[in-house]
């Protein structure tokens, strides 16, 4: 593997920013106006995180023999159709246990406050990151939905 310097690749990753769409903010972050290397890491993350699933949606369209727009609307109605579904779902089983929904979101977050204590006490997870979870439980989210919004609100 042969040792590359870090200039070029900062210049490479730049001019790579730059192409697929996100010149602006890329260059101020590699110009050291952003005020710290790691927030320079994670916005230029964030941007290649982006081009690479707007490449991915765009080579999908392509495949399909549609637009990105058509393809975007189709995933926003079948998501639509989906968070319908589960809230039908969720009316079923509150009603077939004779509670609420928001009785059933309580039980569920209670449980779910439960397992996170042990974690917590374990000093696996902050306390105040298990609080959320809680919270998004409580609002309606599974837990596996509730660690993946509160992973996107940290990145954004």
């Amino acid at each position: 593997m042969t040792k590359i310097d870090r200039s070029k690749l900062v210049a490479a990753a730049v001019a790579a920013t730059i192409t697929l769409g996100g010149g602006t903010a890329a260059v101020a972050a590699t110009s050291g106006s952003s005020g710290t290397k790691d927030g320079a890491r994670k916005e230029q993350r964030e941007q290649r995180r982006e081009a690479a699933q707007e490449q991915r949606q765009a080579a999908l369209a392509k495949k399909l023999g549609v637009s990105v727009a058509d393809l975007q609307r189709a995933r926003t109605e079948l998501q639509q159709e989906a968070k319908e579904q589960r809230a039908e779902r969720e009316r079923a089983r509150a009603e077939k246990q004779g509670l609420s929904v928001q009785q059933l979101r309580d039980r569920r977050a209670d449980r779910v406050e439960q397992r996170l204590a042990k974690q917590v006490e374990a000093g696996r997870l902050k306390q105040e990151r298990a609080d959320r979870l809680v919270e998004l439980v409580r609002d309606g989210k599974g837990l596996p939905a509730a660690r993946k919004a509160l992973q996107a609100e940290r990145r954004g």
